[in-house]
């Protein structure tokens, strides 16, 4: 699926400018900023929710080559537990504007979150990195 999200020039920038200086600070710090500020409010409020494998099928691919990150929701749920159940579905769950998502979620799930996000990611990256231990010049202008 090919999305394109308000603010992602923004991200990709301030994010790159960053990881210059401390890429495996960035690289982890990229993958947790992925999971507590897309991933997880994207699972526990905005994913529409009937039985709930849509929700189970979201995770974060992280590449230890790139400095990238991508948050996946579809295909096999649980990531080669147990649940097996197919989540192929979640694309028409998030594009489907007209579908009745009254009593839990929304359309555009992860698009609304990517959009929601893109304002205060760089903040969240730098916060994140810093929890990690930060060198003493980070942040400051060359």
């Amino acid at each position: 699926m090919g999305l394109t999200f308000t603010g992602t020039k923004e991200m990709t920038d301030a994010i790159k400018q960053i990881a210059e200086k401390y890429p495996d600070k960035v690289k982890g710090g990229l993958y947790r900023v992925a999971t507590s500020r897309i991933l997880k409010p994207v699972q526990d409020v905005r994913i529409p929710v009937a039985t709930g494998n849509a929700a189970a099928s979201g995770h974060v691919v992280a590449y230890k080559d790139r400095l990238r990150v991508d948050v996946v929701f579809g295909g096999p749920v649980g990531g080669g537990g147990d649940n097996t159940r197919d989540a192929s579905y979640v694309v028409p769950l998030h594009e489907n504007l007209d579908a009745n998502h009254s009593k839990h979620g929304e359309a555009k799930f992860l698009e609304n979150q990517m959009n929601e996000e893109s304002g205060t990611f760089r903040q969240d990256l730098t916060d994140e990195c810093e929890l990690a231990g930060r060198p003493t010049d980070w942040g400051k202008e060359d």
